[in-house]
């Protein structure tokens, strides 16, 4: 992402907040979210939203306003985040309190998706639901179960689950090709999915925009 693309996602990410902000203060503010997105992603792998958002909460509960994620986590150590991992519920501590080990002592903005696939902890998913929320990446597949039902229903043999690499890569150039047919790119496709299925529970009536298509 380009210097000014990143701008332009960070102000409509951050809404109301940004306004008045001038660029070096814009970019603090948005660095304290990104942080606080990869933990919370690192997370949510096999967990609800809520259970991340809370645990992730309490696990920053007694960092100071001022400092950062990723500051507060080098400055503490690992023994004192494994405490407050165990402290906050995280659960899946062997996997967790390493991978917030290894992301906060990089630059959270120089994170691509081939290095954060180099982390312990951190699958093809996760990875691509950072850099789709944090940065605004979309061309990547977030292949969630709401989006292997739905290629289920387009007649593909996919798992019911999240599988990892090398089939995660082409379930996500099967998905890509569906966005293409429909001129979206995987991102907004992805949206469209989630949001349907969090409001619904299809069992073939999918709207139209996600009927079958040749």
């Amino acid at each position: 992402m380009d210097e000014q693309k990143r701008i332009e996602h960070i102000k409509a990410a951050l809404g109301p907040e940004s306004k008045g902000l001038k660029e070096p203060a814009l970019m603090e503010v948005y660095r304290e979210l990104a942080e606080w997105m990869l933990l919370y992603a690192i997370v949510v792998a096999g967990k609800s939203a809520k259970f991340a958002e809370n645990a992730i909460k309490k696990f920053l509960l007694f960092r100071p306003d001022d400092e950062p994620p990723f500051q507060y986590i080098r400055r503490i150590g690992f023994n004192e985040v494994r405490v407050r991992a165990h402290l906050a519920g995280t659960g899946n501590y062997k996997r967790i309190v390493p991978a917030f080990i290894e992301v906060a002592g990089v630059e959270v903005f120089s994170w691509e998706l081939e290095k954060l696939m180099e982390v312990k902890g951190i699958g093809p998913k996760t990875a691509r639901f950072f850099l789709k929320w944090a940065f605004g990446q979309d061309q990547y597949a977030i292949l969630d179960v709401h989006i292997l039902k739905w290629l289920a229903y387009l007649g593909y043999e996919v798992p019911k689950q999240t599988p990892p690499n090398p089939r995660y890569l082409k379930i996500e150039q099967i998905f890509i090709e569906e966005a293409d047919k429909r001129r979206m790119t995987p991102g907004s496709l992805d949206t469209i999915i989630w949001e349907y299925c969090s409001a619904n529970n299809p069992r073939g009536d999918w709207p139209q925009i996600l009927q079958r298509r040749e």
